[in-house]
């Protein structure tokens, strides 16, 4: 006879099964049951691996069809947040490079200048300043 916990592990599987089949949404997922007591968290979805922590079968169970359903709903937003990680690593480097023209700039001016303390100093031991 198996185990209780391989029984409740396939059980899970069972219901993942479920869910994709009652979503419509036929998702590469692999569900991992690791109970951990110490854990903050009661799951989460590492590529395409569910991993659920509760404890319990039944907190398992409701932790796997939260997590199912928040990483469909996740995925339905990458798309966006690809394009803003895309965007705002163009707008950094832009800004970056217009840093860089400006300090460039104030310092071929400075070299082209006077010092600000020329006068006040420049007979002055400065060490005695």
């Amino acid at each position: 006879m198996r185990n209780e916990a391989t029984m409740l592990k396939e059980s899970l599987k069972e219901e993942l099964s479920r869910l994709k089949k009652k979503s419509g949404i036929n998702a590469n997922f692999e569900v991992l049951w690791i109970p951990k007591t110490d854990s903050a968290k009661e799951g989460e979805v590492i590529g395409n691996k569910i991993y659920i922590y509760s404890t319990n079968f039944t907190d398992a169970l409701e932790t796997l069809r939260h997590e199912f359903f928040d990483a469909m709903i996740c995925s339905a937003t990458t798309p966006y947040l690809e394009l803003i990680n895309v965007l705002l690593s163009v707008i950094s480097e832009k800004a970056y490079q217009k840093k860089e023209e400006i300090v460039e700039s104030l310092v071929r001016m400075m070299r082209h200048s006077n010092p600000v303390f020329a006068d006040a100093f420049s007979e002055k031991d400065l060490a005695t300043v």
